[in-house]
């Protein structure tokens, strides 16, 4: 994972598979890192945010676990707007 990281750092998919490994690990400050790097390189990726949502929430930190997870509705209202408008 670290390979692919270093080789396509703008891939944000893979920083978030990164943090979830690092989380599921034991490393949750690496993971929580990567998950807000995440959010700062595509931040109308719902994913993203999601997965920053759920870290957050297992740290016990409920206020910045809701903030994610509103911005992660937020992300999925606009892409599912950009879907529905395609090609009218």
């Amino acid at each position: 994972m670290e390979e692919l990281l270093r080789k396509y750092p703008q891939k944000t998919i893979y920083l978030i598979v990164a943090a979830r490994l690092n989380i599921a690990l034991g490393d949750q400050q690496r993971g929580l890192d990567r998950l807000r790097k995440a959010t700062e390189q595509d931040p109308n990726l719902g994913e993203a945010w999601s997965a920053l949502s759920t870290a957050l929430l297992e740290t016990g930190d409920v206020a910045g676990a809701t903030s994610a997870m509103e911005r992660a509705v937020h992300s999925a209202e606009v892409s599912f707007g950009v879907w529905v408008n395609f090609g009218n």
